[in-house]
């Protein structure tokens, strides 16, 4: 095979190119790994010595020949007899024959080897990457750029096959990427902004290249995928996926349209930190496209309170494909990519609804189920009411027996979906104490507008009657203190025989239930 050889460049490359689409050194990598999943590889080793001012892309996948390389220097040029699935029934991702051109932009020199199996062939070739990338004084045919390159032959290649790609010189778009990032604000403490380079580097492939979850992700045990991940090494630690959910709230297979997909979303029951795991991930052939994604939920009219706590992924099985950018990074407007966001759309809002009202229904549980003030009825009843509501929600409700005080008086359990409650409680057991002496306390409903006794009543039996409608104790901040106020009313009025005598007991009665009180505050 004669060397040197020419690279062909498409015109739209060359667009591509000067356009600095592959400047984000990520992408760039992203690319030249899906070349090797498209050629089966099951690994990838990325190896970055800045101080050496190398990096290497080594993959164990089938290769390829001197007769192919030289077909993949036809820029945009689709590999002959080449199905659409591999071997390894992948469907192939790499569809515009630029992924090792995607690298040029970060390195003076790129050499390429590989050797395909059961040949003692193996090929070298070196690019000069600057030539393609850096602006001439005077106008450069690109094909007349020579490909230098050797072949020959190795004995223990036979049983091998891989291909290594080696960056040589790096450039600043590199060094830039790798400098230590600039914090602006307290928020930006929660993005992958403000990590360290690697920690960055490992994050954004975790976000694009197609390699499996982590071993006990509640993402991975929903979706099972992929069937035949890749397995890649960042300076010798695996990269997984990103998965920042405790619980997976819906998984399932659907079609929207003519797109079909599977898809998990969850939550770690709290805002997802960094803000850039907020929203679902779509991938298209186990390859990520753009940046997670809520649809413009937040726009489309409600403002959803919990919408930052969900997270999760998408991974399209059929269509989409010619949506897909040329960058490969974004969707372009056709009808079937509006009917999968719409249904999205629809899905997050139903689950952004959902989560709030089980949130709120855990704190409204977790506040009556603990001394102090609350709102006016009984702490039982209203705990039973918002485990009735979280039962709608799937929540199992327990009721159990003991009364111990060492245990809590109700509880949620978000993974489990439990609600436990123990009504014989001591903190269920109401009362209120009025002029040193404590009194049982019912809650009832009456018309507070006509009655004598709107707010408080005694009963027959002893109980102090607490009228729920009363309006001032709608406020649960100050109920307790109204509610106090009503009854040192109620008892000085069954005592006094005079106007004055009454204004008398009342004064009297207040300074003892907040006198105290007020001269601490005091």
């Amino acid at each position: 095979m004669s060397w040197p050889k020419h690279l062909e460049v498409d015109k739209r490359i060359v667009v591509l190119l000067s356009a600095s689409t592959y400047e984000s050194f990520p992408k760039a990598l992203r690319e030249a790994v899906s070349n090797a999943y498209d050629a089966d590889a099951t690994r990838v080793d990325i190896h970055l010595d800045l101080d050496r001012d190398v990096l290497t892309i080594v993959d164990n996948g089938s290769g390829i020949t001197p007769d192919e390389f030289e077909f993949y220097l036809r820029i945009a040029a689709h590999p002959r007899g080449r199905q659409r699935r591999s071997a390894l029934r992948r469907t192939r991702i790499g569809q515009f024959g630029i992924g090792f051109l995607s690298v040029f932009p970060f390195c003076q020199s790129l050499q390429v080897e590989s050797t395909v199996s059961n040949s003692a062939l193996v090929f070298r070739a070196t690019i000069p990457a600057k030539e393609f990338t850096t602006e001439p004084e005077t106008p450069k045919d690109v094909a007349a750029i020579d490909v230098d390159g050797l072949e020959y032959t190795d004995e223990k290649a036979v049983e091998r096959h891989y291909t290594r790609i080696t960056l040589s010189g790096l450039t600043y778009l590199i060094r830039r990427y790798f400098e230590t990032p600039s914090v602006t604000g307290a928020g930006d403490a929660n993005s992958v902004r403000s990590w360290g380079g690697m920690d960055r580097l490992r994050w954004e492939l975790g976000e694009t290249l197609p390699v499996a979850f982590p071993k006990d992700s509640a993402l991975g045990s929903a979706l099972g995928y992929p069937a035949s991940p890749l397995a890649v090494f960042l300076n010798d630690e695996q990269v997984f996926r990103n998965d920042y959910c405790d619980e997976v709230l819906e998984f399932r297979e659907d079609v929207a349209g003519s797109v079909g997909f599977k898809y998990a979303i969850g939550t770690p029951w709290k805002a997802v930190h960094p803000y850039e795991a907020r929203g679902l991930k779509i991938r298209l052939h186990g390859v990520g496209v753009g940046a997670r994604t809520n649809f413009d939920l937040q726009i489309a009219g409600r403002t959803f309170s919990r919408l930052h706590w969900l997270t999760g992924e998408i991974e399209v099985t059929q269509g989409l494909d010619e949506s897909l950018a040329l960058d490969r990074d974004s969707f372009t407007a056709t009808e079937s990519y509006d009917e999968f966001r719409d249904f999205f759309r629809r899905r997050l809002r139903r689950i952004a609804y959902d989560i709030e009202e089980i949130d709120v229904g855990r704190r409204s549980i977790h506040k009556l189920a603990i001394s102090g003030d609350v709102p006016p009825g009984s702490r039982l009843e209203q705990i039973q009411q918002h485990a009735a509501d979280l039962r709608e929600h799937g929540f199992r409700v327990d009721v159990l027996k003991d009364a111990r005080p060492s245990k809590p008086a109700a509880l949620v359990d978000l993974s489990r979906r439990v609600v436990t409650i123990r009504p014989k409680h001591p903190v269920f057991a109401e009362s209120i104490t009025v002029g040193g002496r404590s009194y049982p306390v019912r809650y009832r409903e009456w018309d507070y507008t006509g009655d004598k006794y709107p707010a408080c009543r005694l009963a027959e039996d002893g109980t102090i009657e607490i009228n729920t409608l009363y309006p001032p104790f709608q406020t649960s901040r100050l109920s307790e203190v109204l509610r106090k106020v009503q009854l040192v009313l109620l008892f000085a009025e069954a005592k006094a025989g005079t106007k004055d005598e009454l204004y008398g007991l009342v004064q009297q009665g207040l300074l003892e239930e907040f006198g105290g009180t007020l001269r601490e505050n005091t």
